[in-house]
């Protein structure tokens, strides 16, 4: 039996107002249901190309505890796919850690951190939060204003679910 698709809810901030946005879900999910939701909140604190971080937050929105790979020791950006785009909608070009993450890449010596995902329970309705250094992974310039999204694999369909974008903007 199929069963249609739920879709995600991404809350975004801006300028303290939250606005709920559908999010979007990775090609070919037609037959599972999800059961993650994706957002991603904006870090409120001091914004460069090398330190610009987001908060992503997966919520098990199904009915059973779900298992969830974590990645410890503070590298969030081994959890998820994350996508810059600019504010005309061009790709940003990793650097050179992120593309060795990703094994696209054995140029120079990136260091990778050496560690193993963790399997973390996650009940019904609970949240995971998880800092992602954006500038860590993209090649950020100071003026300019980015759209991030992050991609997620749901533990149980294994289908990719996309976040809607957050807009982030790096100052001079």
């Amino acid at each position: 039996m199929k069963i249609p698709i739920v879709l995600a809810c991404t809350i975004l901030l801006t300028s303290g107002n939250i606005r709920a946005q559908p999010a979007t879900v990775a090609a070919g999910i037609t037959e599972t249901r999800a059961t993650v939701s994706l957002a991603i909140l904006d870090e409120r604190g001091v914004r460069s190309p090398k330190h610009s971080g987001i908060v992503v937050v997966v919520t098990n929105v199904s009915s059973s505890p779900i298992g969830v790979d974590r990645y410890p020791g503070g590298h969030g950006e081994m959890d998820f796919r994350v996508d810059v785009r600019t504010s005309d909608g061009h790709p940003v070009k990793k650097t050179r850690y992120y593309r060795a993450l990703l094994g696209e890449s054995h140029e120079g010596d990136a260091e990778i951190p050496a560690t193993s995902p963790v399997l973390a329970l996650v009940a019904p309705g609970e949240k995971i939060k998880t800092w992602v250094n954006v500038g860590k992974l993209f090649e950020l310039e100071s003026g300019m204003q980015y759209e991030v999204s992050v991609q997620y694999m749901d533990p149980v369909s294994k289908k990719w679910i996309v976040s809607a974008p957050l807009a982030i903007n790096i100052p001079k």
